[in-house]
């Protein structure tokens, strides 16, 4: 079962007004005890330090308080490939996780095998069909490119909101090219009697993350009206499945997203909301 937030579940009856409203909703930390001497720390910095500062000598040679504690509290010494399944992965500092995969082979093997499947299923004609196949195709045109990262590697945009969304996670998490890539996965809606194809826009393996880029500016509202029907079928095929974390980015407003991604790293720790409930987690704007 998926935990599902829409915007106004953290600010009461209506959706935010301003980004100050979730970053103020960020700040609160929750209590964490140290799994070393069981001392409680409100926020995971505070338990880190002290870690560092009491109990340096119980951590392994080049590992992080961050990796210490994942490992004891999920009762892991490594991360394995969801690929391969054989090979051990990287911890990632910045996810406070093991990463996904563990090569850039097993990186594309991913993306590939995740094709076959569509294909398998629909057929190349019926793909080269789907008006959203169509658009992501079309990384040619003008309102398209290819967003270049310190690391020298590049990602696919198309327009500017998406590739404003990249800039982001550029500038300011300082991401590398490898940790976001144009989402592989194929999903399934009805819109009037009729099945189609939902393909969203990135995938951020290293939190198992969809996102979404969406504009609600400069539309008739006769378009408006359809898109809206469309994307609450879209949502539903989204709360329901258990597989991936998801979230709809409005507008280039960011604050839920930064939201989520303390909450997915919040998830690791032991809460009696999420342990044992869901499987992932879907934020969607407010309705």
């Amino acid at each position: 079962m998926s935990i599902v937030f829409e915007t106004a579940d953290f600010f009461g009856e209506v959706a935010m007004e301003s980004a100050r409203d979730i970053a103020q909703t960020a700040k609160k930390e929750k209590v964490v005890k140290c799994p070393v001497c069981g001392r409680p720390y409100i926020g995971k910095n505070a338990l880190y330090s002290h870690i560092l500062k009491n109990h340096g000598d119980e951590l392994p040679e080049g590992m992080s308080p961050a990796q210490y504690c994942f490992n004891v509290r999920n009762h892991k010494s490594y991360g394995l490939c969801v690929m391969c399944r054989i090979k051990h992965t990287d911890w990632d500092e910045e996810a406070e996780r093991y990463k996904r995969f563990c090569s850039p082979e097993c990186r594309m093997k991913y993306v590939q095998e995740a094709k076959r499947r569509m294909v398998a299923k629909y057929g190349k004609e019926h793909l080269l069909n789907d008006p959203k196949m169509q658009e992501k195709m079309e990384e040619g045109r003008s309102i398209s490119g290819q967003y270049a990262f310190p690391d020298g590697g590049s990602v696919p945009y198309m327009g500017s909101y998406e590739a404003d969304f990249l800039r982001l996670l550029d500038k300011v998490y300082g991401w590398e090219s490898t940790e976001i890539m144009r989402c592989p996965e194929t999903f399934e809606y009805m819109y009037e009697g009729t099945t189609h194809l939902y393909i969203p826009d990135y995938y951020l393996p290293n939190f198992n993350l969809i996102v979404e880029i969406k504009s609600h500016e400069n539309k008739h509202h006769k378009i408006l009206a359809v898109d809206r029907v469309k994307e609450a079928e879209k949502i539903k095929v989204m709360q329901a499945q258990e597989k991936f974390n998801y979230i709809e980015i409005v507008d280039m407003d960011y604050s839920p997203f930064n939201y989520m991604i303390k909450l997915i790293k919040d998830c690791a720790w032991e809460d009696p909301e999420f342990k044992g409930v869901a499987k992932n987690i879907v934020f969607v704007p407010a309705s």
